[in-house]
Formats: structure tokens, C-alpha cells, sequence
């Protein structure tokens, strides 16, 4: 960029390219723990829900067991090979279960972090062409001017950020309501 601008705009192109990169720098480890926290809770949501479809299939089992086999001599013994016939006769329906609302909470998982990946990485473009529009403008020189428009960049990207979250927050609500 600094080799395709006059040389009079060579220091400030500089200088916005290295604000550019900081800003950069600050967005991706931003989205990165963002991300990471949002894979880890899917994880966590995805492992409760599989507990949960398993233990429930197989409450079934235990449930029809149960009274099958009284009381007494061999009633421990009769119950372990009921239920273990009961697991083998239901096992591919209760698996097959499983893995497919696993597939499906993993899916949607990874298309709300791929909505908000493509969020911030529209947000970081205009931060960036915001940064960069500096340069066909007639502005001081002034150190403290630059830091001053950093500061505002900055500022106004959290605010934007923020009202992201509660717009996603909001289409999650109702999403939830709509499946209630």
C-alpha cells in the first residue's frame, strides 16, 4: 500500500498500516477466545444432551427388567441377562439416536460460530476501512490526534460488538421460545 501512494503519504501509510495490524491482532485473539469459549460450551451441551439420551433409553430397560425377575436366588443374575438382551435388541435405535441429535447440536453449533466469525470479520473490514479512509483526508499530524482516533475506533467497535451480542442473544430467545 505504501509503495502504490505518493511519497508524501508514506509515513502516515506507515503508521495506519501498522494501527491496521494491531487492530488485526487485537480482533483475532478476540474472536479466537470467543470461539474457543463457544466450542467448549457446544462440547458441554453436546456431552449433557448424550448423557441425558442415554440415560433416558436406557432407564427402559431397567424399567422392564425390573419387575420381570422377582425376588430371591439368581433375581441378580436374571436381571443382568434381561437387560443385556434388552441393550442388544435396542442398541443400534438407541446409538443411532444419539449420534444423530449429537450431529445435529454440533451442526448448529458450528453455523452460530460460523455466523459470528462472519460478524467479526466483516466488523475487523470495517475497522480497518475506517483506518485506512484516514489517509485521503486532511488531518494533522498530531500524534495525540492518531491516538485519540484509535481510541474512538476502538470505543465505537466495542459498542458494536456488544449490541451483536444482544442481537444474538435475542434471535436465540426466539429460536428457544419457538421450539417451546
Amino acid at each position: 500500500m505504501q509503495c502504490s501512494a505518493e511519497e508524501s503519504l508514506w509515513d502516515r501509510c506507515t503508521h495506519q498500516a501498522d494501527t491496521c495490524l494491531e487492530v488485526v491482532k487485537v480482533t483475532l485473539a478476540e474472536i479466537q477466545d470467543t470461539e474457543q469459549e463457544g466450542m467448549q460450551d457446544a462440547q458441554k451441551d453436546a456431552t449433557r444432551s448424550l448423557r441425558n439420551h442415554l440415560k433416558d433409553r436406557l432407564r427402559n430397560g431397567y424399567d422392564a427388567v425390573e419387575g420381570l425377575c422377582g425376588t430371591g436366588r439368581g433375581s441378580v443374575r436374571r436381571q443382568k441377562a434381561l437387560f443385556h438382551n434388552y441393550v442388544d435388541d435396542h442398541k443400534d435405535a438407541v446409538f443411532e439416536e444419539a449420534v444423530d441429535a449429537l450431529m445435529d447440536q454440533l451442526s448448529s453449533a458450528a453455523d452460530v460460530m460460523g455466523e459470528r466469525l462472519n460478524e467479526a470479520l466483516q466488523q475487523l473490514a470495517k475497522d480497518i476501512k475506517v483506518n485506512l479512509a484516514v489517509l485521503w483526508e486532511e488531518t494533522s499530524e498530531d500524534p495525540q490526534q492518531a491516538v485519540q482516533r484509535l481510541k474512538l475506533l476502538l470505543a465505537a467497535r466495542k459498542i458494536l460488538e456488544q449490541v451483536n451480542l444482544w442481537m444474538a442473544a435475542d434471535k436465540m430467545r426466539e429460536t428457544v421460545t419457538t421450539e417451546s
